[in-house]
């Protein structure tokens, strides 16, 4: 018997992402400036393809977007906030990556990266951050040309603080009747941070 098409219903799904914290020698992050919406600053990343696994995501997004190569690759947390993303519901998968190798340039949905570090992140003032694009090539350039660092987007900037804090950390928001919780992994913990289901 064939249902009629106004009975059947669609049930929604999370979207399954990865972002990559890769940090340089001098201890500054790599963001890069998105040229889709949502707008900012961002930490390279994407969508996981169909029949992909997450670690040939999280790298082959970071070589799409700055051509570097991860090399060392390990779980750092996983966000999972519903309102993270403004366009849909995603899960990220954020990892670390603690070796890589070439030099970065901005390329597929990166309009530009920049070399960040905590203070540069962090404070409420307007800052000079060292960005670079085709346009900009590996230069020093006043962040309100470049776009201010209060605009980073989705949960990265929460994400970033508990990198520099070095406490992987497992969060979900709560329905109007439940209490949110957090799971908080020591950094002194020899292992790497698990989903815990509730």
């Amino acid at each position: 018997m064939t249902k009629n098409p106004e009975d059947v219903i669609v049930k929604k799904y999370p979207i399954l992402t990865v972002d990559a914290l890769v940090k340089n020698m001098q201890g500054e992050l790599l963001l890069i400036k998105r040229k889709n919406p949502p707008y900012g600053w961002a930490l390279p990343g994407g969508l996981v393809d169909y029949g992909e696994d997450v670690i040939t995501a999280v790298r082959r997004e970071l070589k799409e977007e700055t051509g570097l190569i991860a090399v060392d690759v390990s779980l750092f947390c996983v966000a999972s906030d519903p309102n993270r993303d403004p366009r849909f519901h995603a899960v990220s998968l954020v990892y670390q990556i603690d070796s890589y190798l070439g030099t970065p340039q901005a390329a597929d949905d990166a309009e530009m990266f920049g070399w960040f570090s905590q203070k540069h992140i962090f404070p409420a003032s307007f800052c000079e951050i060292n960005v670079s694009s085709h346009e900009y090539a590996h230069g020093w350039k006043v962040a309100n040309n470049a776009g201010q660092l209060g605009d980073i987007v989705f949960d990265h900037k929460k994400i970033i603080e508990q990198f520099y804090k070095k406490e992987p950390i497992l969060t979900s928001t709560a329905t109007p009747n439940e209490k949110p919780f957090e799971v908080r992994i020591p950094s002194c913990w020899p292992v790497k941070p698990v989903i815990i289901h509730l």
